[in-house]
C-alpha cells in the first residue's frame, strides 16, 4: 500500500511539472509581435489617462507561483512619438514602472530591436527583482519583462520577443 502511495505521489508530481512547463506561443495580430510565455496567458485592456489623451494599453500576462511574464503595449498614436522625442518617452515609460513598483534600477543598457530604439534594465527592491525591455516601434512603447522574487530570472523569455510585420 505504501508503494502504491508513493508511485501515486511520483505521478503526481511529474504530471504537475509537465503542466507547468508547457509553453504557450504568442503571435498577436494587435500588437504585431511575436513572444513564447512559459505558460498559459492572459489578455486585458484598459484605458489610460496620458498628457496626450486616453490610450489603450493592452496587457498579455502569465502568473506563475513565483514570478509574472508580461508584455504591455500602448499606441499613442500617428505622429505623437518623433525621433526627437524617443528618448524622453523611454526614460518616462522606465520611470513609471519602477516608480510604481518602488523599484531601484541595478543595470540599464540602450538597446535596438530590429532597429527600434529601447531599453533593457534590471530593477530591484531587495525582495522583488525585475528584468525588463521597453522598446518603442513607430508610435507604440512595448514593456516586456519579468518580476520574480528573490532572484533576477533568466533572459530565456526576453530573448524569444520579436516583431511580426
Amino acid at each position: 500500500m505504501k508503494t502504491i502511495k508513493l508511485l501515486c505521489l511520483g505521478l503526481m508530481l511529474v504530471f504537475s511539472a509537465s503542466l507547468s512547463s508547457a509553453q504557450e506561443y504568442l503571435e498577436s495580430d494587435i500588437g504585431m509581435f511575436g513572444i513564447t510565455f512559459p505558460g498559459e496567458y492572459t489578455l486585458t485592456d484598459q484605458v489610460v489617462d496620458t498628457e496626450i489623451g486616453a490610450i489603450t494599453m493592452y496587457t498579455y500576462m502569465h502568473e506563475a507561483e513565483d514570478a509574472a511574464y508580461m508584455v504591455a503595449f500602448s499606441d499613442y498614436g500617428e505622429g505623437t512619438i518623433s525621433e526627437d522625442n524617443v528618448q524622453n518617452s523611454l526614460d518616462g515609460a522606465v520611470e513609471g514602472f519602477i516608480g510604481n513598483l518602488g523599484l531601484e534600477i541595478s543595470y540599464q543598457l540602450e538597446i535596438r530591436v530590429d532597429g527600434n530604439a529601447g531599453y533593457y534594465f534590471k530593477a530591484d527592491d531587495g525582495s522583488t527583482y525585475a528584468m525588463m525591455f521597453t522598446i518603442i516601434r513607430g508610435s507604440t512603447l512595448y514593456q516586456l519583462g519579468v518580476l520574480q522574487y528573490d532572484y533576477y530570472p533568466d533572459m530565456e523569455f526576453l530573448e524569444s520577443f520579436y516583431f511580426t510585420y
